[in-house]
């Protein structure tokens, strides 16, 4: 997200957090961990771009330029500057002639360095400085028939909305009176009849657990009216990840009505300080006032919200709505307004009332800076005997709206918008000769309601397409032979161009299509944390529209974390040309310029190259598995492999080396990974590189990493047991496939035979192997001994576990099944066969075999002879399954009885 304020860009910082996990030393930190190799990336870096943003006003040509020769040293060839007075340059004259001096100074030098310089301009989405001297050019929003009552001498505003209990003093408990939903009442939220500003109580919400602490409630609105809310808070040591008053729109909860920030005055000038991260925040008693438009609205959803709470409280109280129609009016030619009668009887401005003026529009503390906070100004009624007192008058017209921290539009498509961009954008060609300019139509969270905007286009998207066409069209003639860019959000669908984006009017799909892809090379943008989910559909929307793409990287993140992702974001996609290294911070993090110069400016020969890394995605402490990497390397090398965080501080969870010879090679390493490494989801990462034989690290080439890599506790295996399949029936010289489910702690022996169920001790069948540590399945084939005796029906299949050179006796899990009947090999294969109450027939069967019982059935499994499950269907007293899909041979048939016993034979299948 960028983020432009007080006339210079600023952003806000997304850091990913540093890891306190303890560092190994088996291993020394690798300073610089790039995934791919150079010369095989997805992203070209013919355009090795590096942004500043500054105030030369206030800043030196000399020490930026320091920052330059930082960024050529590593490679860097391309220059993106902004300053807000490029912004504004030639519309009034210069910014005098410091700035003047070291802006020639920095033009100059980037230049006698053979680097290209591109001008960032018109912030349109943030455009205070280039309407300061006409704050009348801000976006419009409409009112419609806002009433007003005459009244010494002033046309007064008729509420048309009333918020209920605003004062919090009608409760029970902590509950509030005539609110809605309440996070928590007693835990979270209070009602507090100690502290509050005015009457006898407050509503107040703690910070606790990271949770919500919110109240909701909604009222009335008049559509396209202008209201105010108004309200009084208290903090103390309030610290959240979000504190807003949330206002939308009640049958429509994607639309918000205003995105305004809470604020407090500013200390220097008297303008606004918006926040809506509170950390350890305390504050007395402040009003606030966040205005809005009702738009389509018949209802708002208000919610008083804290996000996120850790500590601290808030108090609110005396939440009031207010309409004020006339707050930072706007008076401008193609912006229509009338007066009139209620009754429809028209009024002049001019003649029968004054025509509103705000002063105080876009001047909060200095010019370009708007605000709700200041008082709406009064309309006047000219005293002509025509409006008489306590009559009620309608009014319409458009206001500006700020939003988020107090940023405005400006007007996409007026006249005088254009007029200005193209005089900043003559006055910085003929005066510096720039290699290209950046157009930057960013985050413009308001628009599309004006006449020039709703009347004329069907979308807002659409609109706003016309505002980018025109711009570029007058930059192309200004700048024939010059670079063009142009940030990608807005016209991006898998970003910002969609609908309810803001404050804007409606969906903003294919604002895209006015932009010229033979010309314009998208620079896009998306912070860190978005990138995994987000940047490779929008990088592909744009190559497959034959766009160029420069990526807009770092972002105040972790260089290689962000390295990583956008490579693999745009692995595949054709046209990525270059790259920009983007700070957002306040002062600008210039610190990592070599680490991210060495990623992604520096081109290496590649010598060995590691080509591919295949590693689990999941590892427990202490266990080893197998990695298999392919390697080519043009002499013997060591292929080496660590596992360590995705992030710093830099760790290392073991570590293996094996040596390869050169050409073309797939090895495989046993990899242990160490006991002390923390359980962690998607924390860590695989890295694989290689090295001249025998070397460490600082030789390294062909660098992989495979992240997302998580640590899970170790899967504890109790000794057990279960589900065990077998014949009820066997004959003597027959084979016969059981099956047993067991969950052993360690390798094992498993036992399985037939014996009598009755002394002296037998077994027949017998079988002994090994299971390792886990859970699986095991199937035996067992051969019965021809010594078997027939006519028994007093058999028992037994399976158990032991240690390894143990026997029955030490056995950890047994698992027995009775009432097996030992039958002459013919009398298997007779028509009908009874299982202990269940009967089966025919057998061998077609192609249906028919079960009969008197038992509670509940289903039929029929196994293949490996064990393998291939029908399960609801059991009856009577069902008749259809085997006709079955190959011929013999099959395992289970059934469960209602008890859970299960009942086995064999079915031969004979078609």
């Amino acid at each position: 997200m960028k983020i432009f304020t007080s006339s210079i860009i600023l952003l806000s910082i997304l850091l990913l957090g540093n890891n306190s996990l303890k560092r190994s030393s088996e291993f020394e930190p690798m300073i610089n961990e790039p995934v791919f190799e150079l010369d095989d990336i997805s992203i070209d870096n013919n355009v090795r771009g590096m942004q500043i943003v500054a105030n030369l006003a206030l800043d030196s040509a000399e020490d930026l330029l320091a920052l330059v020769d930082r960024a050529k040293a590593k490679g860097a060839n391309t220059i993106f500057f902004a300053d807000s007075k490029t912004n504004i340059f030639g519309i009034n004259g210069t910014a005098g002639a410091k700035w003047d001096q070291e802006m020639k100074a920095f033009s100059d030098g980037v230049r006698a360095r053979d680097m290209d310089l591109i001008f960032m301009t018109t912030v349109m989405g943030f455009c205070g400085s280039l309407i300061g001297d006409n704050p009348d050019l801000t976006t419009g929003y409409p009112i419609k028939n806002q009433e007003l009552r005459a009244e010494n001498g002033e046309l007064v505003p008729v509420n048309s909305s009333e918020l209920f209990n605003g004062d919090f003093e009608d409760y029970s408990g902590n509950l509030v009176t005539d609110w809605g939903f309440q996070d928590a009442p007693g835990t979270r939220t209070f009602i507090d009849t100690q502290v509050k500003r005015s009457g006898q109580a407050s509503f107040r919400a703690e910070g606790k657990g990271g949770e919500s602490s919110r109240i909701f409630t909604t009222f009335k609105v008049v559509p396209f009216h202008q209201y105010t809310l108004r309200f009084w808070v208290k903090t103390e040591n309030l610290t959240a990840d979000n504190l807003l008053a949330l206002i939308r729109d009640e049958d429509n909860h994607d639309r918000e009505l205003t995105s305004l920030q809470l604020s407090t005055t500013r200390k220097d000038d008297g303008g606004r300080s918006y926040f809506k991260s509170p950390n350890q925040l305390t504050l007395d008693w402040t009003e606030v006032r966040i205005a809005f438009n009702s738009l389509e609205a018949i209802r708002v959803n208000l919610a008083l919200a804290v996000y996120g709470g850790t500590t601290g409280k808030i108090w609110w109280d005396d939440v009031e709505i207010l309409d004020t129609p006339a707050l930072n009016w706007l008076n401008r030619e193609d912006l229509p307004k009338s007066v009139q009668f209620q009754n429809g009887s028209p009024l002049d401005f001019g003649v029968d009332v004054a025509v509103p003026l705000d002063t105080k529009l876009g001047f909060s503390g200095y010019p370009g800076d708007f605000d709700t906070q200041h008082a709406p100004p009064k309309i006047q009624i000219i005293n002509n005997g025509k409006i008489k007192e306590g009559d009620i008058v309608t009014i319409n017209g458009y206001h500006g709206l700020p939003t988020a921290a107090g940023q405005v539009s400006c007007s996409w498509n007026n006249p005088e918008t254009y007029e200005r961009m193209r005089q900043v954008h003559q006055s910085l060609q003929d005066t510096y000769q720039p290699d290209g300019f950046l157009l930057n139509y960013s985050e413009i969270r308001t628009g599309g309601w004006e006449p020039a905007d709703a009347d004329n286009f069907t979308t807002s998207g659409a609109a706003l397409a016309q505002s980018i066409k025109v711009a570029f069209e007058d930059l192309f003639e200004i700048a024939p032979d010059g670079q063009f860019y142009f940030w990608s959000d807005m016209v991006d669908p898998n970003h910002n161009a969609n609908a309810f984006y803001y404050q804007v009017k409606n969906t903003l799909d294919k604002s895209w299509l006015t932009l010229n892809a033979d010309k314009v090379t998208i620079a896009n943008w998306w912070e860190t944390v978005d990138i995994p989910e987000k940047a490779a559909a929008s990088l592909q929307f744009f190559s497959d529209k034959e766009f160029k793409q420069i990526v807009g990287a770092f972002y105040d993140s972790d260089v290689n974390v962000n390295y990583d992702r956008w490579q693999q974001a745009a692995e595949g996609v054709e046209g990525i040309v270059g790259n920009m290294y983007a700070t957002w911070t306040a002062d600008g993090d210039f610190t990592k310029i070599e680490p991210y110069g060495d990623l992604w400016w520096v081109r290496k020969e590649v010598q060995n190259q590691i080509v591919s890394l295949s590693a689990p995605e999941e590892v427990t402490p202490r266990e080893t598995y197998s990695i298999e990497v392919v390697h080519e390397a043009e002499a013997a090398s060591d292929i080496v492999v660590i596992l360590q965080l995705n992030e710093s501080p830099w760790t290392n969870y073991g570590a293996a080396r094996v040596p390869v010879v050169s050409g073309s090679n797939t090895v495989t390493l046993d990899f242990q990974v160490n006991e002390d490494i923390p359980l962690a989801e998607g924390a860590y990462k695989w890295t694989a590189f290689s090295t001249p034989s025998g070397l460490d690290w600082e030789e390294q080439t062909g660098i992989v990493i495979q992240a997302g890599v998580s640590c899970i506790p170790e899967q504890v295996f109790e000794d057990s047991l279960t589900n065990l399949i077998v014949p009820a029936q066997v004959s003597p010289g027959e084979s016969y496939t059981i099956s047993v489910d067991y969950s052993a702690s360690e390798t094992q022996r498993m036992v399985a035979y037939l014996q009598l169920n009755r002394s002296p001790w037998s077994d027949y069948g017998y079988q002994s192997f090994e299971v390792q540590s886990g859970a699986d399945k095991a199937t035996l084939e067992m051969t019965m001994p021809d010594s078997l005796p027939t006519g028994v029906a007093d058999y028992k299949w037994v399976t158990y576990l032991t240690p390894i050179g143990g026997n029955w006796a030490n056995n950890v899990a047994l698992l027995e099944q009775t009432g097996i009947d030992v039958l002459a090999a013919s009398a298997l294969r007779t028509s009908v066969q009874n299982l202990n109450g269940l009967t089966m027939y025919p057998n061998p069967a077609g192609t249906t075999v028919t079960f009969e019982s008197d038992l509670e059935l509940q289903t039929f499994d029929i196994y293949s002879n490996e064990g393998r499950l291939l029908k399960q269907l609801t059991a009856n007293k009577e069902s008749a399954i259809d085997v006709s899909d079955l190959t011929n041979g013999i099959y395992i048939v289970v059934t469960t009885l209602s008890n859970g016993k299960k009942l086995s034979g064999q079915l031969i299948v004979q078609h």
